[in-house]
């Protein structure tokens, strides 16, 4: 699923669109295991909120902690460095808002992606309760009833 986000949103240049365009994805993927369905993963962590010196870093831990639970798990899983690779955070309007009024709106996406059904599980990672981001998707996580996992082992990256 991972190769698919990205050639699916070449197009996008606003949160709306990632939203439609993941979301068109999720089903396809739901509907070609022919059941009906398999369970979709997400790994959170911290990003930003060490502050944005650390954020390329944190994408770093983020997407190893996410290749490793994809060899551990066996359904689709994904994080928001899938999702927001350079290339559609150049392209996105919401990018030429504050800082604050854009993770106000990328809060608002996740809470989105999670209430839309077809997220079924949820990782958090090391540090996540550190992260306004990861508390928030955490919270959603909570209330749309998604299966929530605690990654304690720092070991895996």
């Amino acid at each position: 699923m991972e190769n698919n986000i990205g050639s699916s949103l070449k197009s996008a240049t606003t949160l709306i669109h990632v939203r439609k365009k993941l979301i068109k994805l999720f089903k396809s993927t739901k509907n070609q295991t022919g059941r009906g369905i398999i369970r979709i993963g997400y790994v959170a962590g911290i990003l930003t909120s060490d502050g944005l010196k650390y954020f390329e870093r944190n994408r770093k831990i983020i997407a190893k902690y996410t290749d490793q639970l994809r060899k551990v798990h066996k359904f689709p899983m994904f994080s928001t460095v899938d999702v927001f690779s350079d290339e559609v955070y150049s392209r996105l309007e919401e990018y030429k808002l504050s800082f604050e009024e854009r993770e106000a709106k990328l809060r608002n996406f996740w809470r989105e992606i999670f209430k839309s059904g077809y997220v079924t599980d949820i990782f958090m990672t090391p540090r996540w309760n550190k992260s306004k981001g990861a508390t928030d998707e955490h919270k959603t996580a909570k209330e749309s009833g998604l299966r929530i996992h605690y990654i304690e082992d720092t070991h895996l990256i």
